[in-house]
């Protein structure tokens, strides 16, 4: 047997509006998604599905679609490693999640050679606006 539903409706003078407006706390700004990337990785090829992202958290994912194991990882206009996956193998889907800075950074493939055959992508990380997009 379906249970009734009962609805009733309020109606609120302008006063009772306005005094409820203010003395209601003000609410945040939703926090902002992290970016995605999907970079595809084959012999010896890496195509990301975009080259600039606004900073803050970064999920990146590598689908694997080559018959050799790969990797992906992250390195910051320095030169210095910002965050490798493990090897993923032939088929396979890895994933890093970092928080990323504003700056100019590689994605590569650190199995040794593959990167100098070509996979790398670059990726520009640009500051994130106040107040959320």
């Amino acid at each position: 047997m379906p249970v009734p539903v009962v609805t009733r409706t309020l109606h609120a003078t302008p006063a009772a509006v306005e005094n409820a407006a203010s003395t209601t706390p003000r609410l945040r700004a939703a926090k902002r998604p992290p970016a995605r990337i999907l970079v595809f990785a084959s012999e010896h090829r890496l195509n990301a599905s975009r080259a600039k992202i606004r900073s803050g958290q970064l999920i990146l994912q590598m689908r694997n679609n080559g018959e050799d194991d790969h990797d992906i990882a992250i390195r910051n206009e320095r030169g210095a490693l910002v965050a490798q996956s493990p090897i993923i193998g032939s088929g396979d889907l890895g994933e890093l999640r970092v928080k990323m800075l504003p700056g100019r950074y590689t994605l590569y493939c650190t199995v040794e050679g593959h990167e100098g055959l070509g996979m790398k992508a670059p990726l520009l990380v640009v500051r994130a606006r106040k107040g959320g997009r």
